[in-house]
């Protein structure tokens, strides 16, 4: 239990106006979120291998990210794949930035691109204009590119920074009739902090935990090659942590004796798309 860390059932689902998918109530049903596709060429190859090989059930897409376009085609290669849209109005690393889609200058450093922590965000004079027209282009790209978006979520919680932006994005979830996920800051099963060695470990342990309900893990696969090795983090994702710890993580998901402990407790897999009708 060293590394386990539970997970509430998804009240943030029930807190919708959608209804919960018809099941069993003894039906332990879990989500398997990978975000962050679109950052990364290694990004999006390692969130289509944990679809097809492990158990990944949904991807959460960043438009501004670099890899977008790629990100999308292999979507489109993959349709039964969900996918969400992930609102990015941050850029994280030190040396691989990201900025806008729409000419956003209340958002965006002396450098153009978005500032790298949501704090910074919430302190910034937002124009609510700016703001609304850039999470709208990032959602009509997402559209336009990839068929099978059924939901839109933040990166970085950037939707609970910042009032003005909390309201655009409840307000265009509407509009779009793409649901919010999550809405809040529920609990969720994350291995960030589990060494890359433990970490297929600590997630049999918590899939053996679950009871009966709705639950989720969010999670980042990326590959540990040139490309991520050389994206410099902040100073509690420095050096190539970010690359061996995503690796890791990645290997978890698709090992074989993850797949048959899932077998062996009738744990159903489903997406955000799943929970909903």
């Amino acid at each position: 239990m060293k590394y386990l860390v539970y997970v509430n059932i998804l009240a943030i689902i029930l807190s919708t106006n959608f209804s919960i998918m018809a099941g069993d109530k003894d039906d332990i049903r879990l989500i398997v979120r990978a975000d962050d596709m679109g950052f990364s060429r290694a990004a999006n190859l390692a969130c289509i291998k944990g679809y097809k090989e492990g158990i990944i059930t949904t991807v959460e897409v960043i438009v501004p990210g670099p890899w977008f376009l790629d990100a999308a085609k292999l979507l489109r290669d993959n349709p039964g794949l969900d996918a969400g849209v992930h609102l990015a109005l941050t850029s994280e690393w030190v040396n691989y930035k990201w900025g806008p889609v729409t000419n956003a200058q209340s958002l965006v450093t002396e450098d153009m691109y978005f500032y790298d922590r949501t704090e910074k965000v919430a302190e910034l004079e937002l124009d609510p204009v700016e703001v609304e027209a850039e999470l709208r282009a990032q959602i009509e790209l997402a559209v336009k590119h990839i068929p099978q978006v059924s939901h839109i979520s933040d990166h970085m919680n950037v939707a609970e920074s910042h009032p003005a932006i909390k309201k655009i994005v409840k307000k265009l979830s509407r509009e779009y009739k793409l649901p919010l996920f999550p809405e809040g800051k529920p609990e969720a099963f994350e291995m960030w902090s589990v060494p890359p060695e433990e970490k297929e470990d600590s997630l049999a342990e918590y899939l053996d935990s679950l009871k009966p309900g709705i639950w989720e893990i969010i999670c980042h696969p990326a590959l540990n090659n040139e490309e991520t090795r050389g994206i410099e983090g902040s100073v509690y994702d420095e050096d190539s942590r970010m690359a061996i710890y995503r690796e890791a993580l990645t290997n978890a998901l698709i090992s074989q004796r993850i797949k048959d402990i899932i077998k062996q407790l009738n744990i159903r897999l489903v997406s955000y798309s799943d929970t909903y009708k």
